[in-house]
């Protein structure tokens, strides 16, 4: 049997969201969690919308999901990605039908966990020990994670599962649910292992019976029948329904489209402006062939007919459809699907596509706020009271007045980061002390503590320190870059367009990108959209200092950094220079440093003649001379007589006193000098650059096209 994973237990998530292994430890978040599951069962579509920082993803994992899985609904998170059709039917697949691998390694992961030692456990004696777990042992958390089935023999494609074993340990999805799913796929095959899935199974029938290759035959046979051509929505799920969920006794889906706010903001046709980066965005008309398989999901198809039970489940839909049907009988036949669109405040106007067929969208609109006070102090104490330690009353009493705004919010992504980092400094040790049973008291984080990690503030600005630390220094660099703009001369904070930052002069746009998403996810940064585009702004005034202070570091302290920021922004002083005429040249030290580092640069045809004129004026060694040919050659690719006199006679339109770049001119001496083709302009245009470009090395090319001159008179 496979040993358990290992996961490190802690009260609090820092910067990261809670996921659904994390519910014991969520708090705050009762009276919402209670409303939007009400609305979610109320209504066919729900859309829950909060500011940045707000919670959202972590309610959705820790208590929405987990709580309608509770009331017998499947319910999975979907991304949008870059293809939402494609992520729609691919999470339906991992969630609601995982492979029998995945049931085989939760399970052996659960009994090596808690009983290696006994070869005739049953199921309910293995979920009796599961539940005796403390709430604070790592292994509570580590028995329901997701599954990586990567590399698992069988398995078409490696990726994350949630098993419905792992439900079962939750306490998510009653035994009877999880016989269900079993029996379905079972009669898609002939499965040798008659065994009835109930409490008293023995571990090792259970273990046969997902090893089992009929029952992994009918398993693989129901996937392929699921698996239609196409990209219909509606036929997918119709095909589904028919085809699995009505060999189940309650069957309703619920479809947790978040971060709802991408496709407004990855998912758009930047025009014929911007086509540079179109190749890098994910086709815009992706959003609305979204919107337009939703709209075809809501509407009452004419042919596909629930299951029995089905007509509780949608018993608050029928009276809005009622006196549609009247009049031709026909029957109320729906999708038992709940739709829920998690998204940030400021792309709500942008969901009037949706409004237009989503029924109810309008009186199921729920807005997620930050913490109130109450709240707040929950979210603080609670978890840790779990870890056997709480804080003196003068620390909580500053936490919580310090992370308040406005007397009355806290942002839940502050609290995190503030209670994650006091569990590092001294509540983990408070744990292991209280864990060992040393006094009957609890023990606590005093104020002394708090105040020698600078309070509030200090432990904020640690946060931005502590970021930095986890990434590479190339990337560290380029960090730092996109967020120095981003601080006025005064040292406020400044407001940028979100493309200016990522498409920045010889910088990987898709690296760019990746990093300012880094910086969104931390939050370091927001991005907000104001004046018809998107900006970026640091998210809040603490922050501005220690970024200042890494800047400022990092060119103090690293020399050979601050040689390259040196040499760089001496490229992008040079740009707007005609590459043909006699424009300046980079200086050697500039160039050697450039040259260094160039694997950090994002070279255009501009830039690499640039570096290749610079290295034949400063007499550059032939090694360093060849990459840049090489280089320079990557974007000029002419290489017969036709191509060169295309471009002749396009820098010949210029006017007179345009010149070939060096890599035209090579081009020209290599290819041109036999023919006879060349006008008296265009060899006058040859020598011109020859003279300008002229090093020792090519008086033979000088004399050459000077002959010519004089044999044209």
């Amino acid at each position: 049997m496979n040993a358990p994973e290992q996961s490190v237990a802690k009260p609090y998530k820092g910067p990261e969201s809670y996921q659904v292994e994390d519910g014991d430890l969520f708090f705050g978040r009762e009276d919402e969690t209670g409303l939007v599951i009400a609305r979610i069962l109320a209504s066919r579509f729900t859309l829950m919308h909060a500011q940045s920082g707000a919670g959202k993803t972590s309610l959705l994992n820790a208590r929405i999901i987990p709580g309608l899985e509770m009331r017998g609904w499947h319910a999975y998170r979907v991304l949008p990605q870059n293809d939402p059709i494609e992520s729609i039917r691919s999470a339906t697949f991992q969630y609601l039908l995982p492979h029998p691998a995945a049931e085989l390694l939760a399970i052996e992961r659960a009994w090596q966990a808690l009983a290696p030692d006994k070869h005739d456990l049953t199921l309910d004696e293995l979920l009796e020990l599961y539940d005796s777990l403390e709430i604070r042992d790592p292994q509570r958390r580590a028995l329901v994670k997701q599954l990586s089935l990567s590399g698992t023999a069988g398995v078409p494609e490696s990726s994350s599962t949630d098993a419905y074993f792992c439900r079962l340990l939750r306490s998510c999805i009653e035994m009877e649910m999880f016989a269900e799913h079993v029996d379905a796929i079972r009669q898609f095959g002939h499965a040798t292992v008659a065994v009835e899935i109930s409490g008293n199974i023995r571990l090792h029938e259970l273990l046969g019976l997902f090893s089992d290759h009929e029952f992994l035959a009918g398993y693989n046979k129901l996937m392929n029948e699921l698996k239609v051509p196409g990209r219909d929505l509606r036929v997918f799920f119709e095909h589904l329904v028919e085809t699995y969920g009505q060999r189940r006794t309650r069957f309703g889906l619920v479809l947790v489209l978040d971060q709802f706010e991408e496709l407004f903001t990855r998912f758009i046709d930047p025009g014929v402006t911007a086509t540079e980066v179109v190749g890098e965005l994910p086709d815009w008309r992706l959003r609305w062939e979204l919107f337009e398989q939703l709209e075809r999901l809501c509407a009452a198809p004419a042919a596909v007919a629930l299951p029995a039970n089905e007509s509780d489940n949608e018993s608050d839909n029928e009276s809005d459809n009622e006196s549609d049907n009247e009049s031709d009988n026909t029957p109320l036949t729906i999708l038992p699907i709940r739709y829920v669109v998690s998204m940030r405040d400021e792309y709500i106007a942008q969901m009037e596509p949706l409004r237009r067929f989503a029924i109810g969208a309008a009186d199921s609109l729920y807005h997620l706020n930050l913490l109130d006070k109450q709240q707040a102090q929950a979210a603080i104490r609670d978890p840790a009271e779990i870890f056997g330690y709480t804080y003196q009353s003068s620390c909580f009493e500053l936490i919580v007045h310090q992370l308040t705004k406005e007397d009355r919010f806290v942002e839940p992504a502050h609290l995190q980061l503030v209670c994650d980092k006091l569990w590092n400094e001294k509540g983990r040790e408070l744990a292991a002390q209280g864990a060992q049973g040393d006094s009957g008291e609890m023990l606590m984080v005093e104020q002394s503590v708090f105040t020698s990690l600078g309070e509030t503030e200090g432990i904020l600005k640690s946060f931005f320190g502590d970021f930095l630390l986890q990434l590479s220094v190339e990337s560290r660099h380029e960090v730092l870059e996109i967020l120095e703009p981003l601080v006025t001369a005064g040292g406020t904070r400044n407001i940028i367009e979100r493309d200016r930052l990522i498409n920045a002069p010889f910088r990987d746009r898709q690296k760019r990108r990746e990093l300012l998403d880094l910086l969104v996810n931390h939050t370091i940064v927001r991005t907000e959209p104001r004046l018809g585009g998107y900006f970026v702004e640091i998210t809040h005034e603490f922050l501005i200092a220690p970024v200042l202070e890494a800047i400022s570091e990092a060119g103090s302290k690293e020399p050979e950094y601050r040689s390259y920021r040196l040499a760089f922004r001496a490229l992008e002083r040079l740009q707007g220079y005609s590459i043909a005429g006699a424009s300046p040249l980079l200086t050697p030290q500039d160039f050697y440093t450039l040259h260094r580092h160039r694997e950090a640069v994002c070279w255009d045809q501009w830039s690499s003649e640039l570096m290749l004129r610079t290295a034949l004026a400063h007499g550059a060694p032939p090694d360093c001379l060849e990459i840049w040919i090489a280089t320079a050659h990557n974007f000029n690719r002419e290489s017969s007589p036709e191509a060169i006199f295309s471009s002749l006679a396009k820098a010949m339109a210029q006017g007179e006193d345009e010149l070939l770049t060096l890599v035209q001119l090579r081009f020209a001496n290599d290819h041109l000098r036999s023919t006879s083709d060349l006008s008296v302009e265009q060899v006058r245009m040859i020598w011109r650059s020859q003279l300008t470009w002229a090093l020792d090395a090519e008086r033979d090319e000088i004399r050459y096209w000077t002959e010519r001159i004089k044999a044209n008179g």
